[in-house]
């Protein structure tokens, strides 16, 4: 639930991830799209520096990491942490180093002993995690969320959907 509270009451939620876990950074800032929340992925090295430089004006960071060891992603975590941003990580290591740096720690299942399933196995529960974070925030604004997606859906009928049928 603190996790919840801290994404409820940011202006907006930035995903940093590397490799792999860039789809889940995704999956995740669509999901927040649809509730309401403003959010942004940023996987590119230099892109994540800078933006992890600028005061925190309101966002919370979320880390992505099946490791939790990515030694690029713990330097900017502390950049984030310096300028004032809170910091949610979901690694499948609650000791590891992006673990310690955290002011939150959510935890997806992943083992390092399960090798070839350890990617799988931390996407599956990374995207679990997120389906709940996604649904403490729908549901905070429940009635002002289902008209933001009809007028999602009613924009996307007339200008993307479309499109196929004046050809």
């Amino acid at each position: 639930m603190r996790v919840g509270k801290l994404i409820a009451e940011a202006r907006a939620v930035d995903f940093y991830a590397y490799d792999m876990n860039v789809n889940l950074a995704q999956y995740g800032c669509s999901l927040l799209f649809h509730a309401g929340k403003r959010s942004a992925v940023y996987s590119a090295t230099n892109i994540q520096g800078l933006h992890a430089n600028m005061p925190s004006d309101g966002h919370v960071a979320i880390i992505l990491s099946h490791t939790g060891r990515n030694e690029r992603l713990a330097e900017i975590e502390k950049l984030l942490r310096k300028n004032g941003t809170r910091v949610v990580a979901v690694v499948s290591d609650g000791d590891s180093i992006i673990a310690r740096y955290a002011d939150e720690v959510l935890v997806a299942a992943g083992s390092e002993k399960v090798e070839e399933f350890w990617m799988s196995m931390f996407f599956a529960s990374g995207k679990y995690l997120l389906d709940i974070l996604y649904g403490l925030e729908f549901s905070r604004k429940y009635q002002d969320n289902l008209v933001l997606n009809q007028k999602y859906e009613k924009a996307g009928e007339k200008s993307l959907w479309g499109l196929n049928e004046e050809s």
